[in-house]
């Protein structure tokens, strides 16, 4: 019996042994499930060393599931961000610091068991409100920046002034500088001359933007379909912004015109109509054919590079003038025209240098403002000293305004209350 009780002590303790380690094991995986994991990051998208132009930029990359957030901060935001981590991937746009320079992007996640983070360089190419334009190897541009709107006007001390126009009066270049933005009329009365003073006093590598740099965003607009009627390229008509000489009847109450001119801000940049009273909606010839911006290649826009004002240009760079010898009458010539190639033929720059003709030609031949509404060259008769160009035309009809269309008939002294200029930067 005794032997009997002891066998049945064994084989309870036993028993009892093995259902705690069954209870142990059950327990097992909820201990484990607490134990943080130190997490992983990896950047995918922007590359280190990217160079970027655009207000914003996709984040994005995989990460540890477990830590649940990835920050993402550095000198390259305008402010610091968190996006979830799902699936073992994130991606959030950012929006960019405005200032250039060299730049820091680093993304973190973080648990109890440690930190990952993965820090990367930047360059913005470009301030606030200025576009990047690709290089072209024919007209031998590199890239450089270009102000997105027209130069609007604002104080020494930075106050935003809204009304560049001024009663057609010239407001005084000592007491203002140059502005890209959106909001306000154009900044015209402005002496060419000035105008190349007021951009380089912006700062090291800003310039009034040459002939060559103009025409290297024109032929880059150019070959994008969707800056063309027929959505192909060279074939229908291009669009040509504020060009009818016709406002919206509220533009000037909505704060997008002054009284006595056409010319538009871009008050809305969500609304490349805004202010010309037309839409997307409308067909061509009755108001699409308005809209105020062009794509480029890498996905910028730009506005009123055609109509609303014309643009002012340094034919070099050095402030030269241009001396040529004109058709026998004054006048709009088709770009691609006897009368235009004779004309082009026979520019001289004063400060040297040879002037080449795609400086101001569509990359594709044949072109025509009667077909296609590039717009025309607007040239003076017989032998012609000390000009300047503009481009673009203004916001009247009878100019033929159009991403090419180009003045040769005013000096670098000479203001206009339909001329304005557009500032550009080298790197």
């Amino acid at each position: 019996m005794k032997i009997n009780f002891v066998s049945k002590l064994v084989v309870i303790s036993f028993s009892i042994f093995l259902a705690g380690c069954a209870a142990f094991e059950s327990h097992t995986p909820a201990i484990k499930g607490a134990v943080a994991t130190v997490p992983t990051v990896t950047l995918n998208a922007p590359a280190d060393g990217t160079h970027v132009s655009d207000s914003h930029i996709t984040v994005n990359g995989t990460c540890t599931t477990d830590a649940g957030t990835v920050t993402i901060s550095g000198s390259a935001l305008s402010s610091g961000i968190a996006t979830a981590c799902a699936s073992d991937v994130f991606s959030t746009s950012a929006a960019l610091a405005p200032t250039e320079g060299e730049k820091t992007l680093t993304i973190s996640q973080s648990t109890a068991a440690g930190t990952a983070t993965k820090t990367i360089s930047m360059t913005r190419n470009c301030a606030e409100n200025y576009i990047l334009i690709p290089a072209d190897t024919t007209i031998g541009t590199p890239a450089f920046c270009m102000a997105k709107f027209e130069m609007k006007v604002k104080t020494n001390a930075g106050a935003a002034i809204f009304d560049g126009y001024n009663g057609g009066v010239p407001l005084d270049v000592s007491l203002y500088k140059p502005d890209s933005r959106p909001d306000g009329v154009p900044w015209v009365r402005i002496t060419q001359a000035d105008a190349i003073l007021e951009c380089a006093s912006l700062g090291t590598g800003y310039h009034l933007i040459t002939t060559r740099e103009w025409n290297a965003m024109a032929r880059n607009a150019e070959g994008v379909a969707a800056n063309w009627e027929s959505g192909v390229v060279g074939s229908g008509q291009m669009f040509r912004g504020n060009s009818d000489g016709v406002i919206s009847a509220s533009a000037i109450a909505d704060g997008y015109s002054s009284a006595g001119t056409s010319l538009l801000a871009a008050s809305s940049e969500l609304d490349p109509y805004v202010g010309t009273g037309n839409a997307a909606t409308d067909t061509f010839g009755a108001g699409k054919e308005q809209r105020r911006t062009f794509e480029l290649s890498n996905g910028a826009t730009i506005w009123d590079a055609a109509g609303n004002a014309r643009d002012f240009n340094d034919v070099d760079g050095f402030g030269s003038t241009i001396s040529y010898t004109g058709p026998g009458s004054s006048g709009l010539n088709d770009v691609f025209s006897p009368a235009a190639t004779s004309f082009l033929s026979s520019i001289v720059i004063s400060g040297g240098g040879v002037f080449n003709p795609n400086w101001l030609l569509p990359a594709t031949a044949g072109l025509s403002n009667t077909t296609n509404f590039i717009g025309r060259f607007y040239i003076s008769s017989n032998a012609r000293t000390g000009r300047i160009i503009s481009r673009g035309a203004n916001f009247n009809p009878g100019n033929s305004p159009g991403l090419f269309a180009a003045d040769f008939d005013t000096d670098n002294v000479t203001t206009s209350s339909s001329a304005s200029f557009r500032c550009a930067k080298n790197f």
